[in-house]
């Protein structure tokens, strides 16, 4: 074996190796469509964010963002989860999966690495849901503006340049805005927990006894939503309730993101639905559904929400399945070849 390399070392030479590294495409031109989506008291702020990041390479602008998920995250660890996490190293792969893996180095040394995609197909996703929040109804309330969404998403999974636009699906107002990122940055967080859950039980990998592969997945999810939920309870008891509900959101908002490509049980993982009733059932358990009224109307009418987004993301797996079928997915299993994994 080649001389021993750190997490960091490792992953930087995936990114060389892989064809992922080198400076970003980040320009001026770029930066000016992205500001123009942002609220504008916020605008100022976010131009001077991506203006610092000309030059730098995509593996040093992943490395930044998973420091501001961590940031989050380790917050409400306990000592034996802070323990875990400190020995796992995070890392972002400028890659096309809608995946995330815990697994070990060649060297020995746990990482857990998300792909651009699972980022970058969330923080969508939950401008989609904010944005449809705000207005009261699904914001992708014509058939083009929904084929539009899909086609983009499809796209971006598939690694092919993105012919299809976005429609407007931007929170428009910067308390909406503020919310859909920590949106997004809670259900990376809940993945991160997810992760570690399997970590923390042992889990060794996959086997050919179904009803084993989805307990595994049952305990990480489990563990994704303890940490989301000492977050909620966190930030409510500091009087950040907007901040606060988008972590009791979180678990749910990914697990209907991820009913896009169907709500069928395979033999690694259950269905999005049977995942959703579950996160739904330890929740209710863990935040002691049926002592306080007033918290139970509260946590009712999340689910009642979560019931609609669900019905609606599940809903566009016919056409997503259509749209899926014009691509040839590339080959990244040259990842679970170099890491021994528990893919999550």
């Amino acid at each position: 074996m080649s001389m021993r390399l750190s997490p960091q070392e490792w992953l930087n030479q995936e990114r060389v190796v892989r064809g992922f590294s080198g400076a970003s495409q980040i320009d001026r031109k770029w930066i000016d469509q992205i500001v123009s989506k942002v609220p504008l008291e916020d605008q100022q702020t976010t131009r001077d964010i991506w203006l610092s990041r000309i030059g730098k390479t995509v593996g040093e602008i992943h490395d930044e963002q998973m420091e501001q998920y961590k940031e989050r995250f380790k917050l409400t660890l306990s000592d034996d989860e802070r323990k875990v996490a400190d020995e796992c190293y995070f890392g972002i792969l400028p890659t096309r999966e809608f995946n995330a893996y815990a697994g070990k180095t060649p060297w020995g040394d746990r990482v857990v690495i998300l792909h651009e995609a699972l980022t970058h197909i969330v923080a969508i996703w939950c401008h989609w849901y904010t944005r449809s929040s705000e207005e009261g109804g699904n914001t992708l309330n014509t058939e083009e503006r929904q084929h539009m969404m899909l086609k983009y998403f499809v796209q971006v999974w598939n690694e092919v340049p993105v012919s299809s636009q976005l429609p407007d699906i931007y929170p428009s107002t910067k308390e909406q805005w503020s919310y859909s990122e920590t949106l997004a940055i809670a259900c990376m967080n809940f993945v991160m927990g997810h992760e570690i859950g399997h970590v923390i039980h042992n889990h060794k990998g996959y086997s050919n006894i179904r009803e084993a592969n989805h307990l595994m997945e049952y305990q990480a999810d489990e563990k994704g939503m303890e940490i989301c939920i000492k977050m909620f309870l966190s930030l409510a008891s500091s009087g950040m309730n907007d901040d606060a509900d988008a972590y009791l959101l979180a678990p749910l908002m990914f697990v209907g993101i991820i009913s896009l490509f169907g709500d069928k049980s395979s033999n690694t993982h259950p269905s999005a639905t049977m995942r959703k009733e579950k996160i739904q059932k330890n929740m209710s358990k863990m935040l002691k559904f049926g002592e306080k009224k007033e918290f139970d109307k509260h946590l009712l009418m999340l689910f009642s929400e979560v019931e609609q987004m669900f019905l609606i993301l599940s809903g566009y797996a016919s056409e997503v399945k259509v749209l899926m079928s014009e691509y040839t997915r590339p080959n990244n299993s040259w990842l679970q070849s170099m890491l021994k994994t528990n893919e999550g």
